[in-house]
């Protein structure tokens, strides 16, 4: 399957991100890389930029398995129908087992034999190549009969791990909700409309209130983790964007779109200082003036319209909803959900911009051959195919590289002594973040090397 080279290398930065603030120092650096009480901090932006990425996927690898056009015949339509079953079964599968991974990891993740776990986890979540699909499900179940002996001995855990629960669940809703909503750009934009209200009446006492609350199996509440929805669906909506963008665009040049791009970076600065400073109406003003003039960059490019129009928005809308609840990473506000993905939009079209930039420089060239050569359709391409770095192999592994750091950064070091060694250094603050920083890079070569071997989890 062709990949979105951009849509990798952002997932591979974050995961970076995520391992990197899983192991650095809990203080004495910058607190702008920290988990910010009030505002946003760099950490409070790496998970809702996942689930973002999630988002962006969904259209790009459901649209092959779909029905294209309208059926003429009864058997067409049955093969339609058959198509959209298949494709369901496919994302509660999956949703289910990262569901299931989620209750074991905790206590594989504690127990001696954790690096043990940590493959047999490997086995349950893999994805080998489309044409080795029935060899991709023995190994699954080889991985679950393992972990289920494990399970005899560690037990579940009572309290799940979080990124793998809500990733489980709203992979599963983003999923119907494309499947239901395919050709429906305003069913989608509803569904956030929806979940934004959910939010907000949630808060008072009434029905609504307590249908967020309702809890399963324990202190699970599933319809609280669908909150994160309003991360996703945006994602959705630039994937289907990047998928059908206009092919009868002009020919560009592309420093427009470059610039353009920038033009959000700048705007993602702006929005992080206003939601931390307070001084939202400056902040709001800024990012409007500066909206309206990348939009005007933008124009003859339906996709980096598409950026435009939900970054800014999500940003503008975020920034306004500010005093309804602050921006809190911790419970999820509503503020924070948007301004989460008004960022994860504007970043990922930056890269994509990037990406582009750089294979394609100065020449100008049509959208459409744009669009191919951001899916990576080499045919389309007007230069070689490169060969994906180490952010990217890693970004189409972002479950391995987490997997990793939870199993292996405590496991493997006190197994091979490392940990002793560590602790008898007495290093500084620099040190240690040196020493944060390299098992994050190796952690990310894990993830890029089985890439590159054709072995993928599920995510």
């Amino acid at each position: 399957m062709k990949r979105c080279l951009a849509l990798d290398s952002f997932r591979g930065y974050l995961i970076l991100g995520v391992i990197f603030a899983y192991l650095m120092p809990r203080e004495g650096l910058p607190s702008w890389l920290y988990a910010a009480k009030h505002g946003l901090g760099a950490s409070d932006l790496l998970f809702p930029g996942l689930l973002f990425c999630l988002g962006v996927a969904i259209p790009l690898s459901m649209e092959k398995r779909l029905p294209q056009g309208e059926p003429v015949s009864v058997e067409e339509a049955n093969q339609h129908v058959a198509q959209w079953v298949s494709a369901a079964g496919r994302l509660v599968l999956r949703a289910s087992l990262l569901v299931g991974v989620a209750y074991v990891l905790p206590n594989l993740a504690r127990a001696p034999e954790a690096p043990i776990f940590f493959v047999l986890l490997c086995l349950v979540l893999v994805r080998l190549d489309e044409k080795q699909e029935t060899a991709s499900l023995v190994l699954n179940c080889i991985g679950i009969a393992a972990i289920g002996i494990a399970l005899l001995k560690v037990g579940f855990a009572r309290s799940p791990d979080k990124f793998f629960l809500i990733l489980g669940f709203n992979a599963l809703a983003g999923g119907l909700t494309f499947l239901f909503a395919r050709k429906s750009s305003s069913s989608r934009l509803m569904m956030m409309l929806i979940w934004g209200l959910i939010l907000i009446v949630g808060q008072q006492q009434g029905w609504v209130r307590q249908m967020v609350q309702w809890r399963v199996l324990g202190e699970l509440q599933p319809l609280a983790l669908l909150k994160f929805q309003l991360v996703v669906l945006p994602g959705i909506a630039l994937g289907d964007a990047l998928l059908h963008s206009n092919e009868k665009s002009p020919k560009m040049d592309r420093w427009p779109m470059l610039l353009n791009s920038l033009f959000g970076l700048v705007g993602i600065c702006l929005t992080v200082w206003a939601a931390n400073s307070g001084e939202l109406e400056y902040g709001f003003v800024l990012c409007t003036l500066l909206g309206i003039n990348a939009i005007w960059f933008a124009h003859p490019w339906s996709f980096m319209r598409s950026v435009q129009s939900w970054g800014w928005g999500l940003l503008l809308i975020g920034m306004l909803l500010v005093p309804m609840g602050g921006v809190h990473a911790g419970p999820g506000t509503l503020s924070y959900m948007l301004l989460a993905a008004g960022v994860g939009t504007m970043v990922f079209g930056l890269i994509w911009a990037l990406t582009l930039f750089t294979r394609v420089g100065r020449v100008a060239v049509s959208e459409e051959a744009l669009r191919e050569l951001a899916l990576d359709r080499s045919e389309f391409a007007a230069q070689p195919e490169p060969r994906q770095g180490y952010v990217a192999l890693g970004g189409q592994n972002p479950l391995v590289a987490y997997m990793a750091v939870v199993c292996l950064a405590i496991s493997l070091p006190r197994l091979t002594g490392l940990e002793a060694w560590h602790q008898a250094q007495k290093w500084g603050l620099g040190e240690e973040t040196a020493y944060a920083a390299a098992l994050t890079l190796t952690i990310g070569a894990l993830a890029a090397g089985l890439t590159r071997l054709g072995l993928r989890l599920r995510a």
